[in-house]
């Protein structure tokens, strides 16, 4: 049985640390939203043409106080499972 060598573990480096190791600039990241908040980018999603506004708002804030409770690190504040199955929108 021949044991593999263990992997190199990827390093997250600073751009300042990529230019000095590789001297070249380092990449430009895509930018996709000019948003840098969760309720600012669903905000700024254009809303559907034939849509009603208030309802689409509506919808909106529902989603993202949903999001919000998932992504919460508090245990306590984060819904259950049975909770998230009776979620509507």
């Amino acid at each position: 049985m021949s044991r593999r060598a263990p992997r190199a573990r990827p390093q997250i480096r600073s751009q300042a640390e990529f230019e000095a190791l590789y001297g070249a600039k380092a990449p430009a990241g895509k930018r996709y939203f000019h948003h840098t908040r969760l309720p600012e980018i669903i905000g700024a999603y254009p809303l559907k043409p034939a849509a009603d506004e208030g309802r689409e708002r509506e919808r909106r804030q529902a989603f993202l106080d949903f999001l919000l409770g998932v992504l919460a690190r508090a245990r306590g504040r984060r819904p259950s499972f049975s909770a998230g199955i009776g979620y509507r929108v």
